[in-house]
């Protein structure tokens, strides 16, 4: 069964989402997180504006899309900022497979659609 990759800085999306039953790949750094997209499918990808290690999100999503051409795995990202909320809205213009969301009114629905296809 393919996992939910997630690399975050937000211990709340953390918490929920290890709550949740999702078989995940959690990681605290863009490098880990691209070392394990590199090796495994996954069937979607959770990521925070900034990574634990300082990184911006967006290069995980970049590198998934650009260096490994995954142009259909789902990526959600955790925006904290108004310039990040339009800077995803664009790329969804073109990337139908990127969403940005809110911690506090997305974690379920987003969670709903994952245990449903892990159950």
């Amino acid at each position: 069964m393919q996992k939910v990759l997630i690399a975050c800085n937000n211990p709340h999306i953390l918490k929920f989402f290890q709550q949740s039953g999702i078989p995940l790949a959690a990681y605290t750094t863009a490098n880990t997180a691209l070392a394990y997209l590199e090796e495994h499918p996954v069937q979607a990808v959770i990521l925070t504006e900034e990574l634990p290690d300082g990184t911006n999100g967006l290069l995980v999503y970049r590198a998934l899309r650009n260096q490994l051409g995954r142009l259909d795995t789902p990526v959600t990202l955790f925006a904290d900022s108004r310039h990040m909320h339009v800077h995803v809205a664009d790329l969804a213009k073109t990337d139908p497979h990127i969403r940005v969301a809110d911690t506090t009114t997305d974690l379920p629905s987003l969670v709903r659609p994952l245990t449903a296809t892990a159950a």
